[in-house]
């Protein structure tokens, strides 16, 4: 039996049951009053409910006891009650109207769907008259969200239509601004009615299934629609706000997901529209098939007249959404890309980051991350660096490992230079897309990473795309890996007799990088000669292989002059920008404050065996002698303790100044923040970019070096020998460790 609410009492309708068929038909003009199936099994007799006949015994259950009536809609309601809709008093949008026997909420309902109703050959849908004894059931319920319908109704609305606390859904808690409110209103009615429209092409048996295309369509649909009426959108993008990562769930399976993505999906329709396609025939050609899978989709895009498929139509939104919106606002406005582009700093995407309060900058050298891309999704990552070190511009480069059945991926990467957020100003920097094979896949961005910009092509941003375009298959797990090839900190180099140099470098942050299958990220480093003469260093590093260490000799002919580059090279055998190392004036002059420490050998002990020498000498009386040796032994336990003291360092203040033609003088002004007094100066020459040497004869070192560990620091050893006929002869090393935080000597005085 089937039967019609028709005001307070059920109407039967004329049945007819087809026992072979096992189905129960009526003669009715739309389908909102089916909703319960009596099916007989062997087993016995089993009840079920379609949506339709959800709504049904809702408004069973729920007792709803009043019903105002349009001309093609019968909407079911409390008017008292715990359950009861909107009273004049609580409704925003009563104003000063007067209500009649039915609240204004519920008669400005009425309203909108026979508005909605009569407009819906605007987008090529239709509901039909209702007939005579025969209404559209309508009814407003409790139900956390703003409205739903099945296929061919009934329509369901939420009793207040508050704006649920989530756009998962969830109870209604505010209600929105009173035009919004308004505009909520017609659009979930018109939502709701493209439902019932629907049923031209669907039934219970394949609704469930196209439940992400009936959403998307009927949501875009609603927004087109009540645009033609002359209502604009007031809440544009109200689905895609706040959930940035939508294509990572496929299009057909969108309701599988907790979120909304079922609605946001009607995003790309409107982007097929304003990219010209006719969408009500292209969503109608999809309806015709009631099986709307992504092959169906596809095959209608063609038919529809597209001549890109869907796949490609997809990447090119992903493209435009992610990408080009931050620029062009074509497909979300400034203020969503935004909001994305922030909710994107993760550490994979963050390459380093400047703090207020920080002093150097935090960088993140390489990251990894896992991806396994459903059918027909993108995941969308923004890289970008706060700031980097000065001279150390770094090079971005991009890896993928995949199985080796990997098909229908891509890779997109877009770079540009940008120290504002969006909007954007100019053009959209272009994105190149690379098939991925299955396998390694390693590329180096062509455009440097430095922050500040130096070069015009220098950027500091980037987006990345990874896309499964396949509309048949889920794709493998892959290995995403990102990584910064910096430049060597530092590098110095110096020439000694004979030739030959000695060059020293520090360092690379990738030294720390995990391993990728097996090996590590950092190779190793090359070192490039040429010759002082000649403007470019040759493309042929002097060590056959990278070397793993931070210094090497080289002896290349004597009888040129030569400057030394190093780089950094990764396991793809990518390098690095080299080395740069160039200082605005003399490296050396000026005032340096630090430490002397004693490293190797002893000073006490020469000194306390000349002592005991001279002692010696003087052949002194036996009781004197005595007394001699007692306060000779004490003096060696001070010396002893002046030899640990060195060990710890001495604070020291050196002042190294240029005299002429690379010839210098190193000159100790305190000691122990106390002035020197009559001080002797060490006179050295500069025998390299960076390097200070000297050779003095007698009592102190026969050979002394000072060389630039970095941009005003020194950090170096001497490592020397003293041979005096009276102390006799012996090894000392003595370690400077030094700063220069003072460049003009006249602040001292």
């Amino acid at each position: 039996m089937i039967a019609t609410l028709v005001g307070d009492s059920w109407e039967v309708l004329p049945s007819r049951v087809d026992k072979t068929r096992e189905v129960i038909t009526a003669q009715t003009n739309h389908a909102s009053i089916i909703g319960t199936f009596i099916i007989t099994t062997t087993v016995g007799t089993l009840l079920k409910f379609t949506e339709t006949g959800q709504g049904l015994w809702m408004c069973l259950t729920k007792g709803l006891r009043n019903t105002y009536k349009t001309k093609n809609f019968a909407i079911h309601y409390n008017k008292n009650g715990d359950d009861a809709v909107l009273s004049n008093e609580a409704y925003p949008l009563a104003e000063i109207r007067l209500g009649g026997d039915d609240p204004l909420f519920v008669t400005d309902i009425g309203y909108h769907l026979e508005q909605t109703r009569a407009a819906l050959l605007k987008v090529g849908m239709t509901v039909i008259e209702a007939g005579r004894g025969t209404r559209w059931d309508v009814f407003l319920l409790d139900i956390g969200s703003f409205g739903k319908a099945g296929i061919g109704g009934p329509v369901i609305l939420d009793r207040q239509m508050k704006i649920p606390s989530s756009k998962g859904g969830g109870a209604g808690t505010v209600f929105p601004p009173n035009e919004a409110y308004r505009y909520l209103m017609r659009k979930t009615c018109a939502h709701e009615l493209m439902h019932v429209a629907q049923d031209v092409y669907y039934n219970f048996r394949n609704a469930g299934a196209a439940k992400a295309w009936t959403e998307m369509s009927a949501e875009y649909q609603a927004v087109r629609l009540l645009e033609l009426m002359g209502e604009p959108d007031l809440m544009p993008h109200y689905y895609i706000e706040d959930d940035s990562e939508f294509l990572q769930v496929p299009m057909h399976k969108a309701h599988d997901s907790s979120g909304t993505q079922e609605y946001a999906y009607a995003e790309f329709l409107q982007w097929l529209e304003k990219r010209g396609l006719k969408t009500d025939s292209f969503i109608k050609l999809v309806n015709l098939t009631a099986d709307p899978t992504l092959k169906k989709i596809d095959q209608s895009l063609i038919a529809a007249g597209s001549t890109d498929s869907l796949s490609l139509l997809f990447r090119l939104f992903a493209e435009d959404m992610h990408h080009g919106s931050m620029w062009t606002q074509n497909v979300v406005p400034a203020k969503v890309s935004n909001v994305w582009w922030r909710n994107a700093g993760t550490v994979f995407g963050v390459l380093s980051r400047q703090r207020a309060d920080k002093a150097v900058a935090t960088v993140n050298t390489y990251r990894e991350e896992r991806a396994q891309l459903r059918t027909l999704t993108a995941k969308v990552f923004h890289l970008r660096a706060g700031a980097l070190p000065p001279a150390r511009q770094g090079k971005l480069v991009i890896a993928v490992d995949t199985p080796p059945e990997l098909k229908g991926h891509r890779l997109g990467v877009a770079q540009y230079y940008s120290l504002v957020d969006p909007p954007l100003s100019g053009q959209p920097a272009p994105v190149t897309w690379i098939s991925l094979l299955g396998g390694r896949f390693s590329t180096v961005l062509d455009r440097r990473i430095a922050v500040p910009g130096i070069e015009p092509t220098d950027c500091n941003r980037a987006t990345l795309f990874l896309v499964n375009e396949s509309l048949e298959t889920d794709g493998p797990s892959v290995l995403l890996t990102r990584w910064l090839l910096l430049a060597p900190e530092f590098v110095q180099y110096s020439r000694f007799q004979g030739g030959r140099y000695q060059i020293i470098w520090h360092k690379a942050e990738l030294k720390d990088a995990r391993e990728i299958r097996g090996k590590p990220v950092f190779a190793g480093y090359n070192v490039y000669r040429k010759r002082v003469s000649d403007a470019e260093f040759p493309s042929t590093p002097i060590n056959p292989e990278p070397l793993s260490g931070e210094s090497l000799f080289d002896d290349p002919p004597a009888d040129e002059r030569w400057d030394y580059t190093v780089t950094v090279v990764d396991i793809d055998g990518n390098e690095s920008e080299p080395a740069a190392f160039k200082l605005e004036g003399d490296p050396f002059e000026g005032i340096w404050n630090g430490k002397t420490s004693l490293v190797r050998g002893t000073i006490s002990e020469p000194i306390i065996k000349l002592i005991k020498s001279e002692i010696e000498k003087a052949a002194l009386p036996g009781e004197n002698l005595s007394q001699v040796n007692s306060l000779l032994n004490k003096a060696g336990l001070i010396l002893k303790n002046i030899d640990l003291l060195l060990r710890f360092g001495v604070p020291m203040t050196y002042e190294i100044e240029h005299i002429k033609d690379g010839l210098y003088s190193v000159t100790p002004k305190t000691v122990f923040g106390r002035p020197v007094e009559d001080p002797e100066s060490l006179q050295m020459t500069r025998i390299g970019a960076y390097a200070l040497a000297v050779t003095v004869e007698g009592k102190t070192f026969n050979k002394g070096l000072i060389q630039l560990y970095r941009e005003n620091e020194i950090k170096q050893t001497f490592e020397g020998a003293y041979n005096d006929p009276d102390l006799g002869s012996g090894e000392i090393g003595v370690r400077l460790v030094f700063e220069r935080e003072v460049t003009d000597p006249t602040a001292l005085n």
